[in-house]
């Protein structure tokens, strides 16, 4: 390879309307913004990243699976989170079926998230599932219906 290859960040202003006006501090902030993923046919995988005053700075569409699957590298989380100079980051992915009853992989996932992040400095915030009309969040542990 006779070139360098240049990493380039890009942030790119999105439709999303934000009604959160301060720190992110319950599971539901995130609900509110991230909602029409229930309406989704394909598990999509999205990381948050928050500054260290639990602002958020960014968010990244990090896997698109199908019916019931989407596959998530804790590496490729914590990167967005290193990438955007972010402390702080929630994770949150849909089940087209309705149900957020977490999975036995998602489960794995958590641990293998709350591992990977220990070992970078980095925290892991939350992991919320979305279902139909209802969402489960790892750090509350149970779920919240909400109209």
């Amino acid at each position: 390879m006779d070139y360098l290859k240049q990493l380039k960040i890009e942030y790119i202003k999105t439709d999303i309307p934000n009604p959160i006006r301060g720190q992110v501090e319950k599971p539901e902030d995130i609900y509110v913004l991230f909602k029409d993923m229930e309406r989704s046919d394909k598990e999509k995988v999205v990381g948050v990243y928050l500054d260290a005053r639990m602002l958020i700075n960014s968010f990244e569409v990090v896997s698109i699976g199908s019916n019931n699957l989407a596959l998530v590298a804790p590496k490729e989380v914590c990167k967005g989170a290193i990438l955007t100079n972010s402390p702080n980051f929630i994770v949150l992915h849909n089940h087209p079926s309705g149900d957020p009853e977490p999975s036995p992989r998602d489960r794995r996932v958590i641990i293998q998230l709350q591992s990977a992040a220990k070992a970078l400095d980095l925290r892991l915030i939350d992991f919320i599932i979305i279902g139909d009309g209802r969402y489960w969040s790892y750090k509350i542990g149970e779920y919240f219906a909400k109209d």
